[in-house]
């Protein structure tokens, strides 16, 4: 009996989302996007609030994810009809480089 992804993969008869549930299902198992890794849990939260207030204040919208193997953070943001994704590794850096992001929208400002 497999885990929950693998089942869920199973049900969608090998269809390209069965295909990338059952690819999570191997990261998983591999250990990868564990500790040490991308995780938006470990970025303090005044980081991901002040991305949010700046560019919702310019109108825009904006989106926060992560690289398929879990390495890396995603920020893209939605304004005036165009679209940006920066990306930020997973490291002991991440705060910094995201705060940096954060600095050049609010100099648009």
């Amino acid at each position: 009996m497999g885990n929950k992804f693998e089942e869920g993969a199973k049900s969608k008869n090998g269809t390209a989302a069965s295909k990338r549930v059952g690819r999570l299902a191997q990261l998983a198992g591999n250990g990868i996007g564990a500790a040490g890794r991308a995780s938006w849990g470990d970025i303090n939260p005044e980081i991901i609030l002040a991305l949010l207030v700046v560019i919702t204040n310019m109108g825009g919208a904006i989106s926060f994810g992560q690289s398929r193997d879990g390495g890396a953070y995603s920020v893209t943001v939605f304004l005036d009809g165009d679209r940006r994704t920066e990306w930020v590794a997973g490291d002991e850096f991440a705060e910094e480089r995201l705060w940096r992001i954060h600095e050049m929208f609010a100099a648009l400002l």
